[in-house]
């Protein structure tokens, strides 16, 4: 599908004309004014009883994938499919879901060699007939409602293709951490710019929070596979709400599981960890500005430099790696006082961490980083802050 209807005629720049919103060491970034989307594709109404896709893509989630099978089986709403694709677990991965496609016939198991989630993502996608998909991350878990409160909600919302919820985030052991929020106006309506002037950032949910029209899948997939082998899910949900309406409830409707290797739920601070969420926002950048490349986007190009995420890794790796990147600290503090999605406790807690590393041991600052904006440490603690933590 090609996005061919225009707001406006939006022309690419040459770097020399271009007004950076943030300026780096011979780099420019453009200025979001002239990088408008064109207005959101069309989706088609959806029947009276629409059928659901499940799409979980899986890879030696053994001892997490019965719980998501069944998550997913024991839904209120009874027009499912789900859709399983193995790629190339060593574990019993396969055992799990083959008895579950043999005693279910809503359940279809695909296998495959590894080739990152991308890829297996595209053979589930295959593989659905679904008029709207829900992703559900193999280590993840719905609630018993969610595929039926998602129903309800493109029914109450005809013009949005791409829709989330809240979730509970819960540690490996199912200790509850936190509780994501994603509604609110940054996350209702037509929010594409806004989207392209964050640098690919809104207020979402993680994969299995997201639900998707199938007029917006069938733009978004198939995902490209060379850059996205960890993350097709932040690929889909920084391009999806440049190519369609959202529509957001607070309703918790799913659970997602933080441990160590899972990319944008890791707990620790550290020079790694930092590098890892800059080479994924850097892979998604390459994705999406591939995809509005070969679409009729209007011009419209994605700078994660303007991603207040990626300003506070490389602030943490300025202060965590000795051959980081530099990142000043006027430049980081001004970034993220201007952000519109943090409260100010937030900005807060993140300013006193990337001030007050400097002068804390580095050996110690993970460490310092950790109880300053870990969950359960100073920011939550002594500031009570609840907010949400919009994803990378």
């Amino acid at each position: 599908m090609r996005v061919a209807e225009r707001a406006g005629s939006a022309q690419r720049s040459a770097c020399r004309n271009v007004r950076p919103v943030i300026a780096y060491e011979a780099e420019c970034i453009p200025d979001p004014l002239q990088s408008r989307m064109p207005r959101p594709v069309s989706v088609s109404s959806l029947p009276d009883e629409p059928l659901v896709s499940i799409l979980v893509a899986n890879y030696n989630y053994e001892q997490y994938l019965a719980g998501a099978l069944d998550s997913a089986l024991g839904q209120t709403y009874g027009r499912i499919e789900v859709i399983v694709c193995d790629d190339g677990s060593t574990d019993g991965s396969v055992a799990v879901a083959g008895r579950y496609a043999a005693r279910d016939p809503r359940v279809r198991l695909i296998t495959k060699p590894n080739g990152g989630v991308a890829s297996a993502l595209n053979a589930a996608f295959r593989e659905s007939s679904g008029d709207m998909l829900c992703l559900l991350d193999a280590d993840d878990a719905f609630y018993p409602r969610k595929v039926e409160r998602v129903v309800e909600l493109a029914g109450s919302r005809p013009a949005a293709g791409l829709l989330l919820h809240g979730m509970d985030v819960v540690d490996a052991a199912g200790r509850l951490v936190r509780r994501i929020d994603p509604s609110g106006p940054a996350s209702n309506g037509w929010i594409a710019d806004d989207v392209l002037r964050r640098g690919g950032r809104w207020r979402s949910a993680p994969a299995s929070g997201l639900s998707l029209r199938r007029d917006l899948a069938d733009a978004l997939f198939p995902l490209p596979e060379a850059d996205l082998r960890s993350v097709a899910d932040g690929f889909i949900l920084t391009l999806a709400p440049l190519l369609a309406e959202v529509a957001s409830v607070p309703d918790v409707l799913s659970l997602y599981r933080l441990h160590g290797r899972n990319l944008t739920g890791s707990l620790a601070f550290s020079a790694d960890v930092s590098a890892r969420h800059l080479d994924g926002l850097a892979r998604i950048e390459r994705a999406v500005n591939a995809w509005l490349d070969a679409n009729d986007a209007g011009g419209a190009r994605l700078s994660t430099r303007a991603h207040v995420n990626a300003v506070e890794h490389r602030r943490w790796r300025t202060l965590l790696a000795d051959d980081a990147e530099r990142m000043p600290l006027s430049r980081f503090a001004g970034t993220l006082w201007r952000d519109d999605l943090y409260g100010k406790k937030r900005k807060l807690a993140g300013l006193i961490a990337g001030a007050g590393g400097v002068v804390v041991p580095r050996r110690w600052r993970a460490s310092w980083l950790q109880w300053m904006l870990g969950d359960g440490g100073f920011r939550r603690r002594i500031f009570r802050d609840r907010s949400n933590k919009p994803s990378a």
